[in-house]
């Protein structure tokens, strides 16, 4: 997302919830190499607390492992093989 739309350290990135029809601005505060698709990265505490989510949401999880989460809270799970 960075090389494509040109966005550095420092810039601010907007996005928008279509569904609620509310813009979200935050600034960037490093890139990270990951091509598999267009990601914003931040601290799991901090959107809760900005999206007005429970301790236990999860939008989505990034882990080298299998984690013990209930199967009818996921949507879906993808090995890293699969993601390559």
């Amino acid at each position: 997302m960075a090389q494509k739309y040109g966005i550095g350290e420092g810039d601010v990135l907007t996005l928008l919830d279509e569904e609620e029809e509310r813009y979200y601005a935050f600034r960037v505060d490093g890139i990270v190499t990951y091509s598999a698709g267009f990601f914003a990265f931040m601290d799991i505490d901090s959107m809760r607390e900005l999206m007005g989510e429970r301790e236990d949401h999860y939008n989505i999880v990034f882990w080298d492992h299998a984690l013990d989460i209930d199967s009818g809270r996921l949507y879906a799970v993808l090995s890293k093989e699969e993601v390559e």
